[in-house]
């Protein structure tokens, strides 16, 4: 199963990056910047239609996931999404019949597709202040009493957060790690799970 692709803190017509439109002041820094980042790319021209506007609707996101699955299809896959992302199996009657998904063929097809949109979208509707991560964590440290991470600065707490040698102090500590908004479903079993599988 592909994972939805997230934003660590984690994107109409062909135009130029210069040509996009000037985004509105309820486009967060955050967002602004990222999105700029990818026109001024090389993303394909449904991604630079869809991104040109800084934001993706939810009928942008379903076209992005249809040609992903339209793509994989073309290649003798059946590809289904749900909340937890793609799954997929070689389609009867090809020679994938009953194969596990492909990935080097999933790669080739998300390019172009979901590559940029997805991430924008997922991070859009999970983080729509356009927070940093260290900003999301700290507050959810508050919010559970977890007091690691007082009196760094966010670039202090951006480097803990990725160390693979950091293991939070508590339960909770280690679900705000993971899942600082409470919107990716994640459970306190699951973070522990992941906390335990992050060895130096």
């Amino acid at each position: 199963m592909l994972l939805l692709v997230t934003l660590s803190a984690g994107l109409v017509g062909c135009s130029s990056p210069e040509a996009a439109v000037t985004p509105t002041p309820t486009v967060p820094a955050l967002w602004y910047s990222y999105i700029s980042t990818i026109l001024a790319s090389n993303p394909s021209d449904f991604e630079r239609e869809v991104l040109a506007d800084f934001k993706v609707t939810d009928a942008e996101y379903a076209e992005a996931q249809d040609r992903y699955i339209s793509c994989m299809a073309d290649h003798g896959w059946v590809v289904t999404a749900d909340a937890n992302g793609y799954s997929g199996w070689g389609a009867v009657g090809t020679p994938n019949e009953g194969q596990p998904m492909d990935w080097t063929t999933s790669a080739a097809c998300e390019n172009g597709t979901i590559t940029e949109v997805e991430p924008v979208y997922v991070g859009m509707t999970r983080n729509p202040e356009g927070l940093s991560r260290a900003e999301l964590v700290r507050t959810c440290f508050a919010e559970h009493n977890v007091p690691d991470g007082d009196g760094l600065s966010d670039d202090e707490l951006e480097t803990l957060l990725a160390s693979i040698d950091y293991h939070p102090s508590t339960p909770e500590g280690k679900l705000c790690r993971w899942d600082p908004n409470g919107t990716a479903g994640i459970s306190l079993a699951l973070a522990e799970e992941m906390d335990a599988n992050m060895v130096g």
